[in-house]
């Protein structure tokens, strides 16, 4: 009997905690953050919530009150959601940190985060998950997309997020570039990839949820093959990619 009423009292105590949620305080906040990590094992995502995140929220004071804010209310309502704490909580958060480390304008912040607060209201979470992951892997690979055996990326540059309907992102001045994945174990090593296109200097705007791409100008080269870039090149004007294979036309 006497066992059954504390299981019973802690099973009170744990969903009053869960019921209150994440603190509006920094530093309980990332005590919480990291608990709610811990039950996932170890790797990128623990030393995070373990090392960057404090260090840029409390030393750094990397997030304005009002971001701050922000993400603890998005946070709770992730979980009450019933999403998990990994991936779908460790996205938002990582993706909240990197916004403010890149020094995203106020502008892009707001429409990024305008998408999260859509899809968060939706009934369809996983177009939320998916463009958080998507979040996530731009942020830290400068993914756009990618499959098993190939990688979009976009290097250099200067990108915003924006919205009117619906969200995208636009890129200047960058390099847009697509990797196709060598298979074989042993050769990946010294050759991680076995073809690669490069639109070098080329703008765009990039349709996150179809997956398709609108560029404006850049030049291809063809130096893989052994030709000079200064005599062996081609200027591109408008073309679209849909960023779900690796092929790649223009006129």
């Amino acid at each position: 009997m006497i066992k059954n009423s504390l299981l019973f009292v802690f099973l009170l105590v744990g969903l009053n905690v869960f019921s209150q949620g994440f603190s509006t305080d920094r530093e309980k906040f990332t005590k919480e953050f990291h608990k709610c990590l811990s039950d996932y094992g170890k790797g990128d995502f623990n030393d995070f919530s373990k090392k960057e995140f404090p260090k840029f929220i409390l030393e750094m004071n990397g997030l304005s009150d009002k971001m701050f804010n922000k993400m603890v209310v998005t946070s709770n309502l992730i979980l009450e959601k019933k999403l998990k704490p990994y991936p779908e909580l460790y996205n938002y958060v990582y993706s909240m940190y990197s916004l403010a480390l890149n020094k995203q304008n106020n502008e892009s912040v707001n429409a990024w985060h305008a998408t999260i607060d859509k899809l968060l209201d939706s009934r369809n979470v996983k177009r939320f998950e998916d463009f958080i992951e998507l979040s996530a892997n731009f942020f830290s690979k400068r993914i756009l997309s990618s499959a098993s055996n190939y990688t979009w990326l976009y290097e250099g540059g200067v990108y915003n997020f924006d919205s009117d309907d619906k969200a995208f992102i636009r890129f200047e001045s960058g390099n847009l570039i697509c990797r196709v994945d060598n298979k074989d174990k042993k050769e990946a090593e010294k050759k991680p990839f076995v073809d690669s296109i490069v639109v070098k200097n080329t703008d765009g705007i990039f349709d996150p949820f179809l997956k398709r791409w609108v560029g404006k100008g850049g030049i291809i080269t063809w130096e893989k093959v052994g030709l000079s870039p200064a005599e062996s090149f081609a200027e591109i004007k408008d073309y679209r990619l849909a960023l779900k294979s690796p092929n790649f036309s223009a006129d």
